[in-house]
């Protein structure tokens, strides 16, 4: 099993959000109705998605209401989460279309700061709904439901600026991006062949290493494997506690599977 430090990006939702607003109150309304990656959204659609994402996770995680994919399931017998997901996605954004530019970055502006707040606000170590992005099939700390956030917004902000032909982020959000798509790979491997230890090389060649003890930051005369001088040994580990069947709801997985 992959084992892995903490990952708090609570201090960076604020400076997403900031630098999010400030991109769509600058675009034209022709730039709106541009065309994006996500084949059926444009502009709008993919800036009404995650108004959409804050809604839901405001409505579940802070204040306990029943989990919007949940409730679309009632009645679609049959339907896979991918094509539940799909299906709420679009029914929200096509409801919310009539919604304008302005009142739309003014409800993100809400959102951004009531989410901020409330993350901020969160016991990085206490269970919440399971987070598939880091391989959970059963309750996950509340920092990898935050990480995962941060990378989904990320992903979305992205999708904007690539269609409106604007620069990349950089700067701290970016870093922080990039080590949670790498901590979501690390929990993956073993669906690649990798060995299902802490450390050893799978059916396919895959290296599988503790990141806190191979981070590249090796000391004079320490071998691979062996821990950093003043290191305790101790790891905190997450179980697998029972298979759900809900593994994760929706998130920057499935945009990056299904609406490409």
């Amino acid at each position: 099993m992959v084992r892995m430090m903490q990952i708090d990006a609570t201090g960076l939702f604020g400076s997403e959000r900031d630098a999010f607003l400030d991109l769509l109150g600058d675009l034209s309304d022709q730039e709106w109705q541009l065309a994006t990656e996500c084949p059926e959204w444009t502009v709008k659609g993919v800036a009404l998605h995650v108004l959409g994402d804050d809604l839901s996770l405001l409505a579940r995680q802070r204040d306990g209401a029943t989990d919007s994919l949940r409730l679309f399931a009632e009645g679609r017998p049959g339907l896979d989460v991918g094509d539940l997901l799909d299906g709420f996605n679009e029914q929200w954004v096509t409801a919310a279309s009539f919604l304008g530019p302005q009142l739309v970055v003014e409800l993100l502006a809400l959102t951004g700061t009531w989410t901020e707040r409330f993350y901020g606000s969160c016991d990085l170590d206490a269970l919440g709904e399971p987070v598939g992005w880091f391989g959970a099939t059963g309750p996950s700390p509340m920092w990898q439901a935050i990480a995962r956030e941060l990378i989904e917004r990320w992903v979305h902000h992205h999708q904007i600026l690539r269609a409106v032909g604007r620069p990349p982020l950089g700067g701290p959000v970016a870093d922080m991006a990039e080590r949670i798509a790498l901590a979501g790979g690390a929990y993956r491997l073993a669906d690649l062949g990798a060995c299902d230890g802490r450390r050893g090389r799978g059916a396919h060649g895959i290296e599988v290493m503790d990141p806190l003890e191979d981070s590249g930051r090796m000391e004079p005369g320490r071998r691979p494997g062996e821990r950093p001088s003043g290191s305790t040994g101790h790891r905190s580990e997450r179980g697998r506690e029972s298979a759900d069947p809900w593994p994760e709801h929706g998130g920057v997985n499935d945009d990056l599977r299904r609406r490409r």
